[in-house]
């Protein structure tokens, strides 16, 4: 199933991800790169509780099975609590897409146009 699984990556030039079997030259790519921020966005909920929601270049590919590579991701956050939710992305403009819809649904202001709500579905 793995043998011709390519686990890291990396953004080249333009911003497209590339593998790179080197382990040593991606972990500090990996560290010091700051294109792995997708989108980063903080806004209070009705509550009054700060949301935090973080989409990025995973840099490893979390697609554990057919299909092209899973890279990007967005992660939330409540104050200090990390909610169980994340939904993973196969390509840069579906996790801005994505990114935007959880920040809707959420109750922010999206920075860019937002996802159909069935094409943001969540991974837990």
């Amino acid at each position: 199933m793995f043998d011709n699984y390519v686990f890291n990556y990396i953004l080249n030039d333009q911003g497209e991800p590339e593998p790179c079997d080197d382990l040593e030259f991606w972990s500090i790519w990996h560290l010091s790169d700051e294109r792995r921020k997708v989108r980063q966005q903080t806004f209070p909920n009705a509550q009054g509780q700060e949301i935090y929601v973080s989409t990025v270049f995973l840099g490893t590919n979390h697609q554990f099975g057919d299909g092209p590579p899973v890279l990007w991701e967005t992660m939330v956050w409540v104050g200090d609590e990390h909610l169980d939710f994340c939904w993973r992305y196969t390509s840069r403009e579906a996790a801005i897409a994505g990114h935007a819809r959880v920040v809707l649904d959420l109750g922010g202001i999206a920075l860019d146009e937002p996802a159909p709500a069935h094409e943001c579905e969540e991974n837990t």
